[in-house]
């Protein structure tokens, strides 16, 4: 009896109900409110006028109508076996990329992009990078198509501004 009470006063409340009158007194056929009320403002002092809203700032209208978006380039051939995974590191520096405890390649100062060569949808590659005198870096491939992706590796004293980057705690 109690939980078909709380439905229908549930359903009143929300306006969802068909029930006319309220459900407290089902008796006596009072007519249940369908109208919210309007909150008053709160009263300004009489001293200070009210202030007016500050002009939004903006942007120039763009020169065409439309606005263009950049469109990915598509697949040479969406079919294939293979996915191509480009991997762009900045700034030049000496390292190595792994995946796991695979060694999937090192990257030098004169060589900054890495090309792997995977069978299509044989899942993610976690990658780590690890370079002399910068943070680790970890990054995710996914071979279910061409990708590309720019990894810019930080040094300890860049990496204050970061994210989620605690410096290391001086031992006791």
């Amino acid at each position: 009896m109690k939980a078909s009470w709380l439905i229908c006063v549930g359903l009143v409340a929300c306006g969802g109900g068909k029930a006319t009158t309220s459900p407290a007194f089902p008796d006596v056929g009072v007519p249940v409110a369908r109208t919210a009320t309007a909150i008053p403002k709160a009263p300004t002092p009489k001293d200070k006028p009210p202030r007016a809203p500050k002009p939004v700032a903006q942007d120039p209208a763009p020169e065409s109508d439309e606005a263009e978006l950049p469109i990915e380039e598509q697949e040479p051939n969406p079919t294939s076996e293979t996915v191509t995974l480009r991997l762009s590191i900045t700034p030049p520096s000496r390292g190595e990329v792994l995946w796991g405890q695979k060694r999937m390649g090192h990257f030098s100062p004169a060589a900054m992009d890495l090309e792997f060569t995977r069978p299509r949808d044989s899942g993610p590659l976690d990658l780590e990078l690890r370079a002399e005198g910068f943070l680790i870096h970890h990054t995710r491939l996914f071979a279910d198509r061409n990708d590309k992706t720019r990894v810019r590796l930080y040094r300890a004293e860049d990496a204050v501004g970061l994210l989620g980057y605690k410096p290391p705690s001086p031992p006791k």
